[in-house]
């Protein structure tokens, strides 16, 4: 969880500024150690181009644009990292997008300080990553996100009464398909998690914050009304339910019935009695 783990997410986001590729689970790990070996030689650049630039001199052009480029590309990260670490998480590449044409260009800039070094690795390494990801991301988003069809498939499969079920910070995108944009009247729960021991202050500020900013108010596992419904929906992105809600789904006499979907979007229904 990015704003739960605030260094984590800074390396994750330099991936993610690069450009993202089209790989799941743990190559996007492996190409995001790649992306922070990009970031590194960059650094050394950045560190060249310091030194050839300072002090700032007010009569050349180049170094005007260096600073600049500087301030907008990384003082907003600067500023989030710190206020993730200090007050709220607060660090994900969303919140930062308005800076990415600084950055590429201030990456641009920063080649060409190493010289033809520097552009081989422009145009060898970065720029063929660049146009893979926006490729990718163009193909990507002719397709209906994995979650609205899962949503899509469960709304024509619903029955009067059905209850879904939501977790994992589902709740608002699903709120957002079912009721608003498919005008289908149904009932929505997001059960409040139990925070496991050993979290760390970031990682139960998100929580509180996934809270605060969820559309579906939180109630614990057992307030939910599970009497009235037959079948529950449950929406979920860990492989296997939290045991708080998969307790209390037992308890009140629900079984497995089925899972579907991959890892952005699982559905796991239980019908009571099943």
């Amino acid at each position: 969880m990015l704003l739960a783990e605030p260094y984590k997410g800074l390396a994750l986001m330099m991936y993610e500024f690069l450009g993202p590729m089209p790989v799941e689970g743990r190559w996007r790990y492996v190409l995001a150690a790649c992306a922070g070996a990009v970031h590194l030689v960059l650094f050394l650049f950045a560190v060249r181009s310091l030194r050839h630039n300072w002090p700032p001199r007010r009569e050349a052009a180049e170094d005007r644009w260096f600073w600049v480029l500087v301030v907008f590309a990384n003082v907003p990260v600067g500023v989030l990292l710190a206020f993730s670490l200090t007050a709220t998480p607060a660090l994900a590449p969303r919140f930062l997008i308005g800076i990415l044409p600084a950055y590429r260009l201030l990456v641009v800039r920063l080649a060409e300080t190493g010289g033809r070094r520097g552009l081989r690795w422009l145009y060898g390494a970065i720029l063929p990553w660049v146009l893979v990801s926006d490729a990718a991301a163009v193909v990507k988003s002719l397709e209906p996100p994995a979650l609205r069809r899962q949503i899509e498939l469960t709304a024509q499969r619903m029955s009067p009464g059905d209850l879904v079920v939501c977790l994992d910070e589902l709740c608002n995108p699903i709120s957002w398909e079912l009721v608003h944009r498919l005008r289908v009247p149904a009932r929505i729960e997001a059960p409040r998690p139990e925070p496991a021991a050993g979290l760390s202050v970031h990682e139960r500020r998100a929580l509180e914050q996934g809270e605060r900013l969820s559309v579906v108010p939180y109630r614990g596992a057992g307030h939910i009304d599970f009497e009235t419904t037959g079948r529950v929906y449950v929406f979920h992105q860990d492989p296997q339910l939290p045991s708080n809600v998969a307790t209390e789904l037992e308890r009140r006499g629900f079984r497995l019935e089925r899972k579907e979907g991959g890892e952005a979007a699982r559905l796991s229904v239980y019908r009571k009695g099943g």
